[in-house]
């Protein structure tokens, strides 16, 4: 297999390679990184490329179509209580040590969010169960479900991945 994640491509000049590509609403940082990925393209046996950075945006190439993929992940702090599953739930009350059921906001624990994405993309990629980009954008969505959970790390609520799933976004363009 020649696929491979790479979490914070570095902003290596040498990779640089500045191109008129048409496509709406990309700034110069995220041109910059797909340049770099069509860099690693080009000189590697490199299959897929997925670029995360946090709850920003994502970008997903796969090298034997040259189709590049920006991914648009949901603001985790937008979800209502409503959004979140039944077992997102937090039982304390500091103040009188009673317990009590109380619907959490979204509590952003990114420990192990990268390697949720990876250990998903590669069990769905290599199961054959979706397309490459289907199964980044389910890594994704898993990473981001990981980050609503206090402890352990790499834990998710798999309705919580569902919810946030159907509120990621992508636009896709051939380079």
């Amino acid at each position: 297999m020649n696929g491979h994640l790479l979490e914070r491509v570095p902003d290596c000049q040498a990779f640089i390679e500045m191109e008129n590509f048409e496509v709406p609403d990309i700034n110069l940082t995220t041109r910059t990184v797909i340049n770099q990925i069509k860099f690693i393209s080009e000189n590697s046996n490199i299959s897929y490329i997925g670029v995360t950075d946090g709850p920003s945006k994502a970008i997903f190439y796969e090298k034997d179509n040259k189709t590049c993929s920006i991914i648009t992940l949901p603001d985790l702090n937008t979800f209502s209580k409503s959004d979140l599953s039944d077992e997102s739930t937090i039982s304390s009350n500091s103040v009188s040590g009673e317990s009590s059921s109380v619907n959490k906001f979204p509590i952003i624990n990114p420990i192990g969010a990268g390697d949720v994405c990876s250990s998903i993309f590669l069990n769905l990629y290599l199961d054959n169960e979706i397309p490459p980009l289907e199964a980044f954008i389910s890594g994704l969505a898993a990473a981001s479900a990981s980050c609503l959970v206090v402890a352990p790390n790499s834990v998710f609520n798999l309705k919580d991945m569902e919810e946030i799933r159907s509120l990621i976004s992508f636009v896709s363009f051939n380079l």
